[in-house]
């Protein structure tokens, strides 16, 4: 049961219900290990469990997103439906190795944190660190809506621009949650971060660039674009594109 936290047994017989385990985080799946031990994998958490009656064991550790368990001899493979891997362990528990590697779903916003990358594609938010990328946040498991552009923002948070809600959301990656702070534009794609707290959004449906400051207000910079997509700062200058236009634009504020 994923949102109670919970592994029950139900009797074939009678319907009897027996709650085998508690305190999970998002539990997705059940199963038996090679050693017969039942174990569970915890979607939110990426922990592979073993159920016993002295506590919940964690057997191993991989990206949150974990979905499906199969044992077959002494090997077991889990699947991962955010990163799209499959690993192996070969014998249960101790050896794991990736059969299939994973990906990015759609990468669509990139942020730079030290020598690591930022990337939100869509479904989840991303640390690319060392040519893996690990899931800090994701739309299936966490309270976040789908983000396409990501900026950073100072105290462990990021802010994202969300196009089919039409708002800016900032996001505490620890906690993985999300704040909405402002709303009403016609898809907002790109976004920069600012020194001062606030953030520049390419309001690409409605042809702006709007100024929104930490406590939700907001302030248009410019309007009459033609679908600015992409922002950058410049000598203090903001600059923009116009893709159906092949214009590169420069706003002050």
């Amino acid at each position: 049961l994923r949102d109670a936290g919970s592994v029950v047994r139900i009797a074939v017989g009678d319907a009897t219900r027996t709650t085998v385990a508690t305190g999970l985080h998002s539990p997705a799946a059940v199963g038996r290990a090679p050693d017969g031990a039942l174990v569970v994998l915890e979607a939110a958490t990426g922990a592979i469990r073993t159920i016993d009656g002295s506590g919940n064991g964690e057997a191993a550790r991989l990206s949150p997103g974990l979905d499906g368990f199969s044992a077959c001899g002494e090997s077991a493979v889990v699947s991962n439906f955010v990163t799209g891997e499959l690993t192996a362990f070969k014998p249960w528990p101790t050896t794991s190795r990736v059969l299939e590697r994973g990906g990015l779903a759609l990468p669509r916003g990139i942020a730079q944190a030290g020598e690591d990358l930022i990337v939100s594609d869509g479904v989840s938010i991303r640390r690319v660190r060392g040519g893996t990328a690990g899931v800090l946040a994701t739309t299936a498991i966490d309270s976040i809506p789908p983000p396409f552009a990501v900026a950073l923002a100072s105290g462990g948070f990021a802010w994202i621009t969300v196009p089919s809600l039409g708002e800016v959301h900032r996001v505490d990656l620890a906690a993985r949650t999300s704040q909405k702070i402002a709303g009403g534009f016609d898809r907002p794609t790109s976004i920069l971060a600012l020194s001062d707290g606030g953030v520049i959004v390419a309001d690409t449906g409605a042809g702006r660039i709007v100024r929104v400051e930490a406590d939700g207000s907001t302030r248009t910079l410019a309007s009459g674009l033609v679908s600015p997509l992409g922002l950058a700062m410049r000598g203090g200058q903001i600059l923009t594109t116009e893709p159906t236009g092949g214009r590169i634009l420069g706003i002050r504020e």
